[in-house]
């Protein structure tokens, strides 16, 4: 540090304020350097000096001393407190607790890639501490492993959020206009793209976090600066191996492009990150990555758009974002724009839109894009200028396929007439009357409304264009409004060519667990068999003593997304010595609610709650009103008939595993 800088002398004389010593720097990022150092009592603490041009910004200065309060009421187990803000003439600093140990990143160069069990482990403590900051209207801004620091309590592995306080202070148009805050590999596409930034900005870097935890590498990892951030915003991550199917999962989810597409909240995926974290316990650690797996076409930029391929542009592999024409870019400005020479010519198809495939149903499909590929080869084969061809033809009903022909005045434009990738050509000529075949549409039949059998013994009489046989897969969903094995829906429609694979949807009762045979993961009930609530008799409820010195409490179940819906009738029992006990139950699925009742007295409440993909349930309650003292325990909220509904097959025989 050069010694006319106002840091270095600062430092010379080891003092900060008239109650901190600084000792030595124990590290440096891109706002400042980290000071050890303790108070005038002598408790140790960490300080974070801040950079001298940022002390110099009248509007940091104000914003430092408007959100101390707020930075000083912020706390948490996976927090680092922020102990005191100081301002002392040019020098602006955050005294805060000191953790021993080191961070995060140093771990993962230690160790490589953690167990998936761990991954999630590390992961829901940072997302309880985004939690908080996110509640306390604070958005982090630069989540990655050196913002994470590790510390052992117990032997165990606790992950502290740091540097929460510094983003908050630097002031959003600042930010903009000087600089993109942020590390480019942990930054969502919205905070490249000059977009608002909001705590789902930070749960995408906790996405990255978590598949570099996993991995060993971040998945956009490779090229420019300008080459990841367009990662960020253009491709999908591969999937590493070694990374189980519910991990990934959630990964994925966190990594979705739009933010309104991400997780509600911090809370929530630290609430599935504690549920997965036991189930994930044999699985072993991933292979250290030194290079991403290939990226994947976001399908979030690809669902409702037309798709166009650029001729003489390679489309072998996805990853090759850096060989795409770079003349024209610009960089200047706070939005980082990028602007590209016109588009050569192009096949542009527009492809129907069809439902989001299933977990189940994610291989379908290979019909389809067989058949979309081939007509590709056909028009490429059949000349250079722009070919729309529309799938599902131009009116509704209709059974032909529309194709636009080539027009020899665009056939070979020159550098100055040369038409953009979405220019449109018009007038549409059917097949028909160019003189092709038209392929038929109404190959395929309806089987909707029909058994799974009926459909099944159909679908194996049918053949491809090509001669192969059709294969069928079965999507079961959990629905009572039909009989059992009814076919809902398939893909594709009827009225499509004939695919190599028909994927049919078909409805299925339920598979029934009661609450009173599984085994809760916290918590638990004081009673359980049949209870009469209200004059009415409930087999199967689980009950809790009210009014008899405890405010509430809390019983949660790991549900390892088995399970549809989850159904009770509550109510406080009738031999209730305390008439009149008032109590407020809540259910939760995955930290959201998703019931909350009053319950009094004579008065049951049917509990309806959807448990669909769910990982962990809870059922919370806190006494509202107790009108004397219950020690015997006759005063009892009861759960009657209390079960949790599932499609067979997935409901599994056991109770599902701590």
């Amino acid at each position: 540090m050069p010694k006319n800088s106002h840091l270095g002398e600062f430092l010379l004389a080891r003092q900060l304020g008239s109650k901190y010593i600084l000792q030595e720097s124990i590290g440096r990022g891109a706002m400042g350097e980290v000071f050890r150092g303790h108070d005038d009592a002598g408790k140790e603490l960490a300080f974070k000096l801040l950079h001298p041009d940022m002390a110099g910004d009248p509007q940091v200065v104000a914003r430092f001393v408007q959100e101390r309060s707020i930075l000083l009421s912020v706390s948490g187990p996976n927090l680092v407190r922020v102990v005191d803000l100081v301002v002392e003439g040019q020098t602006l600093a955050i005294a805060m607790e000191l953790v021993e140990g080191a961070d995060l990143r140093a771990h993962l160069n230690r160790y490589g890639t953690l167990t998936p069990a761990q991954v999630c482990h590390i992961g829901a403590g940072i997302a309880n501490g985004l939690a908080i900051v996110h509640e306390a209207n604070i958005i982090h801004r630069d989540i990655k492993p050196e913002n994470i620091l590790i510390s052992t309590i117990d032997g165990v592995l606790v992950p502290k959020v740091t540097d929460f306080g510094v983003s908050s202070l630097v002031d959003a148009e600042r930010a903009r206009s000087t600089m993109l805050v942020g590390t480019p590999q942990y930054i969502a596409p919205e905070a490249s793209e000059g977009g608002t930034i909001t705590a789902a900005s930070d749960l995408y870097a906790l996405g990255i976090v978590l598949y570099e935890l996993a991995s060993g590498i971040t998945p956009f990892a490779g090229g420019s600066v300008m080459a990841v951030l367009r990662r960020h915003s253009s491709v999908s991550p591969g999937r590493p191996a070694g990374i189980p199917d519910e991990l990934w999962d959630l990964i994925s989810w966190l990594l979705a492009k739009n933010p309104a597409q991400r997780p509600p909240s911090a809370r929530q995926v630290a609430t599935i990150l504690d549920a997965l974290a036991p189930s994930l316990q044999s699985y072993p650690p991933a292979p250290r990555l030194t290079e991403p797996p290939a990226p994947l076409p976001s399908l979030e930029t690809q669902a409702t758009q037309a798709v166009a391929f650029p001729l003489g542009i390679p489309t072998g592999g996805t990853d090759d974002l850096t060989s795409l024409p770079q003349a024209g870019m610009n960089t200047s400005g706070p939005q980082q724009s990028m602007s590209f020479p016109p588009a050569p010519p192009a096949v542009a198809f527009s492809a129907p839109r069809s439902p989001e495939p299933s977990a189940a149903g994610k291989k379908s499909g290979k019909g389809k894009w067989t058949l979309l590929l081939s007509l590709l080869a056909v028009l490429l084969l059949g000349g250079g200028s722009l070919v729309a061809v529309n799938l599902l033809g131009a009116d509704k009903g209709s059974n032909e396929a529309k194709v636009l022909p080539a027009d020899p005045s665009t056939a070979a434009p020159s550098a100055d007439n040369a038409p953009e990738a979405t220019q449109d050509v018009t007038p549409e000529v059917s097949a028909e009357a160019s003189g092709e075949a038209t392929p038929a549409l109404d190959d395929l039949p309806d089987y909707t409304g029909k058994t799974v059998s009926e459909a099944q013994q159909a679908i194996a009489t049918l053949t491809t264009a090509e001669g192969e046989r059709v294969t069928t897969l079965i999507v079961d969903k959990y629905d009572t409004s039909v009989p059992d094995g009814t076919v809902l829906s398939q893909i594709p429609e009827a009225g499509w060519f004939t695919p190599s694979e028909v994927e049919l949807t078909v409805a299925r009762s339920a598979v029934i667990s009661y609450l009173d045979d599984l085994k809760p993961v916290a918590g638990g009930w004081s009673d359980s068999g049949a209870v009469l609530i209200s004059g009415q008799s409930y087999p199967h409820a689980v009950a809790s003593r009210l009014c008899s010195g405890s405010s509430g409490a809390t019983v949660e179940y790991n549900l390892g997304r088995n399970y549809e819906s989850f159904t009770a009738t509550a109510g406080i029992v009738d031999d209730a010595s305390d008439s009149a006990a008032v109590v407020l139950l809540e259910v939760f699925a995955d930290g959201r609610q998703v019931s909350t009742q009053t319950i009094t007295y004579g008065k049951p409440f049917a509990v309806t709650a959807d448990m669909s993909g769910v990982l962990r349930m809870k059922i919370q309650w806190q006494e509202t009103t107790c009108a004397k003292d219950d020690y015997s325990g006759s005063t009892e909220l009861a759960l009657g008939d209390a079960k949790l509904q599932g499609i067979p097959g997935k409901v599994p025989v056991e109770s599902p595993a701590p």
